[in-house]
């Protein structure tokens, strides 16, 4: 049995206060809440994969007496004090965090080094790199994790058609690359059609990827990438802009911008030049997105990892 929080559900201060704000929002200003707190995906994720894996587990109880020995902290940093808490008061056993609660592993004074969390995770490699360089406590108790997704959700049937479509996804790209990025591809005889980051639906997302060959995807770091594994998901390869540095805080972090990008997902860019060999050439009968997502990143297999990674 294990306890997943995403929020200090068993404080009854905590409790009462959020029951006012679900009351002023939902039937006051007819908000609709979202399902779970912290990050929406990774949470889903973990919660239909443990299901999925039969593994025992409650979410957000709001009785100290319903929490498990075994905590695990998937987001917030008050939620990771009031666990803290819990494990001073020998009310738990372990406590095990990440990777939805702290940007760098030195924010909130370092709070994710604290001796009463058993083990730490972060999302990939280079998170874990750059996590270790700004908080040494953590070394022998971080590890990697990565959240799945409904492979089933992003199954769409592709239009067949004579005309070549580039989707190009806009998070935070650098403009000038991205518009030459763009006039290449026209050039190159494609249809361009743009997705901005955080103004599109998942219908209007899946409607764009039925007719695209490929993806070209612009931000300069994901620490996962989730919307990444969900166009590979309908089988779609993406082309990634990869700076390969990240600044947080006035410090430079080597990083990726797709760090579970494969051979069989798709290929990296740096530069205009890149891009050109990349755009000039057919794309790879090689890449396999979907098969390599059924195989690695569903939601039952990244479950399964949790569970062998925070139960070490």
């Amino acid at each position: 049995m294990i306890t997943i929080l995403t929020e200090p559900s068993f404080n009854t201060s905590y409790a009462s206060l959020k029951s006012i704000k679900t009351f002023i929002k939902s039937k006051i200003f007819n908000i609709s809440l979202p399902k779970y707190a912290g990050h929406y995906a990774v949470v889903r994720s973990l919660l239909n994969g443990l299901d999925k894996n039969k593994q025992a587990y409650n979410y957000n109880p709001t009785k100290t007496s319903k929490i498990a020995s075994h905590v695990h902290v998937l987001a917030g940093v008050n939620t990771l004090k009031a666990a803290i808490q819990l494990k001073q008061q020998g009310k738990i056993s372990r406590l095990t965090a990440g990777p939805n609660i702290v940007i760098s592993s030195a924010d909130e004074n370092g709070i994710i080094g604290s001796k009463e969390i058993d083990r730490y995770l972060v999302n990939s490699d280079w998170t874990i790199s750059a996590y270790l360089l700004d908080n040494p406590k953590l070394i022998n108790k971080i590890d990697k994790w990565a959240a799945g997704i409904d492979a089933k959700k992003w199954d769409i049937k592709k239009i067949e058609s004579n005309k070549s479509v580039a989707v190009f996804y806009n998070k935070r790209p650098e403009h000038h690359l991205y518009e030459y990025c763009k006039r290449k591809a026209i050039e190159q005889g494609f249809e361009v059609v743009e997705i901005i980051c955080g103004s599109f639906t998942h219908q209007e997302l899946k409607n764009a990827l039925q007719e695209a060959s490929v993806v070209v995807y612009f931000v300069e770091q994901e620490s996962q990438g989730i919307a990444l594994q969900e166009i590979w998901a309908t089988n779609t390869p993406t082309l990634v802009w990869n700076p390969e540095v990240w600044m947080y805080k006035n410090v430079n972090y080597a990083c990726t911008s797709a760090p579970y990008l494969t051979d069989k997902t798709g290929a990296f860019f740096k530069t205009n030049k890149d891009f050109d060999l990349l755009i000039q050439k057919p794309l790879s009968s090689n890449f396999e997105p979907r098969k390599w997502v059924l195989e690695n990143m569903t939601d039952e297999i990244c479950a399964k990892n949790f569970i062998a990674k925070a139960t070490i």
